[in-house]
């Protein structure tokens, strides 16, 4: 794993913030020049970035947005239901009365992470000075608590770079 990770020679970061979605999870590390970022993403595993802040503009936007999965979960959901319905047409031989079960089983898994996904979630976007994106961080996960006093710290060590 990524964790433990110790820029130049420093023992504590200034601040953390662990943030959790459905498919990521982030432990930001602020630190007096950078923010180190280290994620474990569900089925791409562990990453790391290291953002100066000397790279951000100080000020941020604020951006409600729901979760990707959304819509495909939507689309899953959809399709399980319609495999599921293939069967009561008397039209259409179907050896297998299992076809309305798996379909049945896709429908609600897909509804299921619809449901999961479908709040919108706050993320603050610090842009680097050429108009790129630098750093997001969402309100989510167990530091929700910490979301805001995590945000203006770095917000104010942008300011004294």
């Amino acid at each position: 794993m990524l964790w433990g990770y110790n820029p130049g020679g420093m023992t504590e970061p200034i601040a953390t913030y662990t943030e959790r979605l459905l498919q990521v999870s982030r432990v930001f590390r602020l630190y007096p020049d950078q923010v180190v970022v280290d994620a474990h993403w569900l089925w791409k595993g562990d990453f790391r970035s290291t953002i100066l802040l000397a790279s951000l503009k100080r000020a941020y936007k604020e951006r409600y947005v729901r979760n990707r999965l959304y819509k495909t979960a939507v689309w899953v959901a959809v399709l399980g239901a319609i495999l599921a319905a293939f069967p009561l047409y008397p039209k259409i031989p179907w050896p297998l009365p299992v076809i309305t079960y798996v379909g049945g089983v896709i429908a609600l898994a897909g509804l299921a992470v619809a449901a999961l996904a479908y709040r919108k979630i706050l993320f603050v976007r610090f842009d680097s000075h050429d108009g790129k994106p630098g750093l997001d961080i969402a309100r989510a996960g167990p530091d929700q608590a910490k979301f805001g006093e995590f945000v203006e710290r770095v917000r104010k060590q942008i300011g004294k770079r």
